[in-house]
């Protein structure tokens, strides 16, 4: 995410799970060293902690980056909740084993609960490929940021529980403390846009059930985000 200076023109963009990267040597939180490797950016986090999804980004884009914030299931929830939820609308009806999601097509007001469902659903939405679960991901942030927008004027006292609760659930590295994350959260409700993108890729050549980075949209993409 690109955050300048004057907040009207954010931009956020989606790298797909399923992307082979090459993946360089990291140390982790706890000093282990892991070695260069190829393979899937997903795998990262889980071998190397966000210290080396950082460095792996930085050296995929070329972009420098100056803050990482991790959320974990439950206080993804909790920020819903404390939001009172977020509207979404279902273009059909879904009964989702593996996610848990049952709910009729229509216009609904997702709590915590369904909201984790609903943005990790694969199937029974869109063409069942993760890069169909990006987009649905994508409108779902979209509109958790009108719904914050829309608290932070309207509804001042839940806007403050949000932020509260935004405050212990999310793992900053420079550590946000509260205030500093209610000037960012003021900021961008004066602010303009905020715009979603997602990494442009194609089936890998090595595997094609695995995608790899269109290298020149790629580049096109993270120059927007280069400091001139």
């Amino acid at each position: 995410m690109h955050v300048p200076a004057d907040r009207q023109r954010v931009r956020a963009v989606s790298i797909p799970r399923d992307s082979l990267v090459r993946i360089p040597a990291c140390t982790t939180k706890g000093g282990k060293v892991v070695p260069a490797r190829t393979g899937l950016i997903n795998s990262v986090f889980a071998v190397g902690g966000v210290s080396c999804v950082m460095k792996t980004v930085e050296s995929l884009t070329h972009v420098r980056i100056d803050q990482t914030v991790v959320i974990d299931f439950a206080g993804f929830q909790r920020m819903v909740d404390a939001l009172g939820g977020v509207p979404v609308t279902l273009p059909r009806s879904v009964a989702d084993r593996n996610s848990g999601l049952n709910l009729p097509a229509g216009e609904h007001r997702l709590d915590g609960k369904q909201a984790l469902a609903y943005v990790r659903l694969r199937h029974g939405l869109g063409d069942g490929s993760d890069l169909s679960r990006v987009k649905r991901q994508q409108q779902f942030l979209a509109a958790l940021v009108r719904e914050a927008r829309g608290r932070m004027t309207g509804n001042p006292v839940r806007f403050a529980k949000f932020l509260a609760l935004m405050s212990t659930s999310v793992e900053a590295t420079p550590r946000l403390d509260f205030g500093e994350l209610r000037a960012l959260a003021r900021s961008f409700g004066t602010g303009g846009s905020v715009e979603f993108d997602t990494v442009p890729v194609h089936p890998a050549r090595r595997d094609p059930n695995r995608l790899e980075w269109d290298a020149a949209g790629a580049k096109r993409m993270f120059d927007a985000f280069r400091a001139p």
